[in-house]
């Protein structure tokens, strides 16, 4: 349904609360089109529903999102990601299989079996690399910015004396 129009609105204001709609038009006009509102809103909501799951289903289809030359079996994704990429960064299927289902890459078939494809199992090395690579630079950065220069070595005396006033203090 499209949006009321100013003349059914007022009709609504009007049939609602005759008295206000002389009084108040305005106030009488917003009234009448938050209900108009909440009602498609209800009538709408069985149907937005469905579309949702319709479109979950849809993203998830196999034959919709994986030509049928591409497809790969869990299993023969995982072989290729060990073997033929040269990464060895999923030690076990399970956590291959984790980190495929966490990024969304994993389609259904008719039958209900999961595949993927190369492309997909690539995407998901490349995402793993370019995190990889972020945290490592977050890391370095962090570490840079704690040392000072200006910093002394502590002495055998000096690291014993520290290390017993942090044991009394722990007491």
């Amino acid at each position: 349904m499209s949006k009321p129009t100013a003349l059914e609105l007022a009709l609504v204001a009007a049939v609602l609360d005759p008295a206000r709609a002389k009084a108040e038009p305005r106030r009488a006009v917003a009234i009448a089109s938050k209900l108009v509102e909440a009602a498609q809103e209800r009538i709408d909501a069985p149907g937005k529903f469905a579309r949702s799951t319709r479109e979950t289903w849809d993203k998830f289809d196999a034959d919709k999102s994986i030509p049928e030359a591409d497809r790969m079996s869990l299993v023969d994704a995982f072989k290729y990601a060990r073997r033929i990429k040269g990464f060895d960064h999923y030690k076990t299927f399970n956590g291959f299989l984790a980190a495929l289902r966490k990024e969304f890459l994993i389609a259904f078939t008719r039958a209900g079996e999961e595949v993927t494809s190369k492309r997909l199992v690539d995407d998901l090395l490349r995402l793993r690399a370019e995190r990889k690579k972020l945290a490592d630079r977050l890391r370095k950065k962090a570490g840079q910015t704690k040392k000072s220069k200006n910093r002394r070595r502590k002495s055998e005396p000096q690291k014993r004396n520290a290390a017993r006033e942090k044991r009394k203090s722990n007491r």
